[in-house]
């Protein structure tokens, strides 16, 4: 657990998206960095980071923005040294008091937050991930057609647009998700906007989302 691990091109391209200014969960002035002051021409200075995020969510019927920890890391030779507890007493935990986050989620290793005063109150969903999205449309049923009727798909995979947002809104309510599920998410404007152009206009790794992988 001591070794230094290769670099981690996915984790790297997602910490500079967060960082471009751009992001619906956080500004690039939202980062906490320890350097190392002392580091030779040849070093990288930064040795331990954490980022503050914002995220609007929902309990039951009360809708409110809590605070995220996220992008927390310290290099090997650094750890043990109280760095990561020091960005959270000094910097994440005040930034998040001042501008008025009622509660914290974390979204990162269990046990590891336990160090820091954190405790459990759920265990989140994991994410689904669909591979082929062709195979969630239901085929065509040339059967129930009746003669001279054009064959037509019933649903369309397409590109979506920024006309499409209020439409992406109004269906990802609260109301409108599937689960019902009592503590979740808010899917605002300014996620969806983000989400289907933001992050691709100004994408540029190839771990970077693509405009043909965001499709409805």
């Amino acid at each position: 657990e001591d070794e230094e691990p290769e670099p981690f091109e996915v984790f790297y391209a997602a910490g500079k998206r967060l960082l471009r200014g751009n992001s619906r969960v956080m500004s690039e002035f939202d980062d906490a960095l320890v350097e190392n002051t002392l580091a030779k021409d040849d070093e990288f200075p930064i040795v331990a980071c954490m980022s503050l995020q914002g995220v609007t969510g929902y309990y039951g019927k009360t809708q409110f923005t809590f605070g995220r920890p996220e992008v927390v890391g310290c290099l090997p030779e650094y750890r043990n040294r109280g760095l990561i507890r020091r960005l959270f007493q000094e910097m994440i935990h005040p930034a998040s008091d001042a501008r008025g986050d009622v509660i914290q989620v974390i979204s990162g290793i269990p046990y590891f937050y336990h160090q820091f005063g954190y405790e459990y109150g759920i265990t989140p969903r994991s994410a689904r991930r669909i591979d082929d999205f062709s195979k969630t449309i239901p085929e065509l049923d040339l059967s129930k057609q009746g003669e001279g009727e054009k064959n037509e798909q019933q649903f369309l995979l397409r590109i979506p647009t920024l006309e499409d947002v209020p439409y992406l809104v109004k269906m990802s309510t609260p109301e409108k998700l599937r689960n019902q599920a009592e503590v979740g998410l808010v899917y605002d404007e300014a996620y969806w906007r983000y989400t289907i152009h933001g992050v691709i206009e100004t994408a540029e790794s190839k771990f970077d989302i693509s405009r043909e992988s965001r499709i409805i």
